[in-house]
């Protein structure tokens, strides 16, 4: 019982992060061809790029400050910018929209999906296809003929 809760938790929590992966990967692609760039300020860029990080920027936008990533080919420079950054109300934020998050949608689905393999129960035997006694009496009538 405890191990089926368990799995059950896990897949809820993968479903839910699925959708909530591919809603925000769909609303910053809305956003980016429906909306206009913004002119923002950029303070500090971080231009470093590893396996595990991004270049990032921090710019400021009325008069907040935002903490983003940004494409590693772009050639920004401080100063004044309308021509990278877009702006989302919803989750208060100003990304530079990236094509390749896109990719990542259908990696999310398939560990969803592949999360009900863990409902396959590793303990419970299975049969054979046929058991030693046909065999034994199919050989005895081939010996007789």
């Amino acid at each position: 019982m405890k191990r089926k809760l368990m799995i059950a938790l896990i897949n809820v929590v993968l479903g839910l992060f699925a959708i909530y992966y591919s809603f925000f990967i769909r609303r910053e692609a809305f956003i980016a061809s429906h909306h206009n760039f913004i002119a923002c300020q950029i303070i500090q860029l971080y231009p470093k790029s590893g396996s595990r990080t991004h270049p990032t920027a921090r710019v400021i936008y009325h008069g907040k400050e935002y903490f983003t990533n940004i494409r590693s080919g772009e050639n920004l420079n401080i100063g004044y910018n309308d021509t990278t950054f877009h702006y989302d109300p919803l989750f208060d934020k100003v990304f530079c929209r990236n094509q390749r998050a896109d990719k990542g949608i259908p990696l999310v689905f398939l560990l969803f999906l592949s999360s009900f393999l863990l409902w396959i129960d590793p303990s419970v035997k299975r049969s054979k296809a046929r058991p030693k006694t046909q065999v034994l009496e199919c050989n005895q009538n081939k010996t007789t003929k």
